[in-house]
């Protein structure tokens, strides 16, 4: 920070702690690196809570229960009125919809001079029914009137948010190149020895050709697609397994699904995963076969960083990322068929795996690194804090490496 002007005072708020644990923890130890006095505010009931205070975060307790309850909204709201009553912060960003609904108008009550809202895809979407979008429209247009910065992660977001202005006269809309990968972290080689550890506890044969799907097991991300096109695949004969990363409420659905197709020998459900790195690095093939309201999907991008080739949906987001035909597929969203096909192609031919893997390094080395993201939040930040007269000069110049964790002993994940 500049000598002798006072340190900026940041809220950041999400409903839960996964965000800033998976993808947000670089952006915040380099605000905190530049003098930055920044609260994390999320659900201390998430075991990722007591995470992010064992790496250095000041981490502030929420209640988020479910979303359907009344009684959520309104202890949510005292919660958010006693945090920002006990510091003057200058800006409180906030990431998630539902959350951000409560936060920016009480933030704006509280006197907070910069409302910032980064939204990791817009609520309302084009898949959604009439009556369903017109609402959500509405609500992010009414929250609008307390927003001084929109930070929107693909083209199709910045396009409505400019149509629609969602945010209050005089506010910034600014296009972010996603939360920010660490190039370096997914091209370092994982060591053959661990490899192999991994074949071995998945008992995949040594010709055996690895899917990779990493995120939320829900209905919207297609995961019962993957299923379907599992038992596609072992029906043309190809040695092929689906190794699943992440949690969800179809974890049981999933394998059930399987169980019926006859491919659960063929499907590894692994549940939540800190070795996500050597995962990608097992992977022949990522898939993202998501419908659902996407910024920019972070998987898409650590595959690319990583080399591998990927196949995803037709979607918002995902749109922006795979370069069709070039770092993967694009196929039609729902189209079991066109998804068993593209995945298809990628095992069936390594050498076309391996130009698209290098070809999608290229891409997201060049549009969606981890300089490139969290430079353009920052000069987001600072624009919109200088625009109200506060001094955020120390939130511009150069990057230094990503930093994952300031506690004594803990290392990147």
């Amino acid at each position: 920070m500049v000598s002798g002007a006072p340190p900026i005072r940041m809220l950041q708020v999400a409903n839960q702690p996964g965000p800033f644990y998976c993808f947000l923890r670089p952006l915040v130890f380099e605000l905190m690196r530049r003098g930055v006095d920044v609260d994390v505010a999320c659900n201390s009931g998430d075991e990722r809570f007591e995470k992010l205070r064992s790496v250095g975060m000041n981490v502030l307790p929420l209640t988020v229960g479910p979303w359907t309850s009344a009684g959520t909204w309104l202890r949510l709201r005292r919660e958010l009125r006693d945090l920002m009553a006990r510091k003057a912060y200058d800006i409180c960003v906030v990431h998630t919809p539902a959350i951000s609904w409560i936060t920016r108008r009480l933030a704006a009550r509280a006197g907070i001079p910069v409302v910032a809202y980064t939204a990791h895809g817009l609520p309302f979407f084009e898949r959604q029914g009439a009556c369903t979008y017109r609402a959500l429209l509405a609500v992010e247009k009414f929250c609008g009137r307390y927003t001084d910065l929109l930070m929107v992660m693909n083209s199709v977001d910045l396009a409505a948010a400019r149509e629609h202005r969602l945010v209050k006269p005089g506010g910034l809309v600014r296009h972010i190149p996603g939360v920010g990968v660490d190039i370096g972290r997914w091209q370092r080689p994982t060591p053959p020895e661990k490899l192999d550890a991994l074949r071995r506890e998945l008992s995949l044969g040594p010709q055996t050709r690895v899917v990779a799907y990493i995120g939320r097991l829900m209905e919207t991300k297609g995961v019962l697609d993957l299923v379907e096109a599992l038992s596609r695949w072992r029906g043309s004969g190809r040695d092929v397994a689906l190794v699943v990363a992440g949690t969800g409420p179809l974890d049981r659905a999933m394998a059930e699904a399987a169980a019926r197709a006859g491919v659960a020998d063929r499907l590894h459900l692994l549940g939540w995963r800190d070795d996500v790195t050597a995962l990608m690095a097992l992977a022949d093939v990522v898939v993202l076969p998501s419908t659902y309201r996407e910024g920019l999907p972070a998987v898409l991008m650590e595959a690319g960083a990583a080399g591998k080739p990927v196949v995803a949906y037709q979607n918002r987001g995902s749109d922006d990322i795979v370069v069709d035909g070039e770092t993967g597929y694009r196929v039609p969203a729902r189209d079991v068929v066109a998804l068993t096909d593209a995945v298809g192609r990628l095992v069936d031919d390594p050498a076309l795996a391996r130009r698209m893997g290098d070809a999608g390094r290229r891409h997201v080395n060049f549009t969606f690194g981890y300089h490139q993201a969290v430079r353009a939040q920052l000069d987001a930040y600072a624009d919109a804090l200088e625009a109200k007269g506060i001094d955020a000069s120390g939130l511009r110049g150069d990057l230094g490496d990503p930093v994952f964790s300031l506690a004594e002993g803990q290392g990147e994940p």
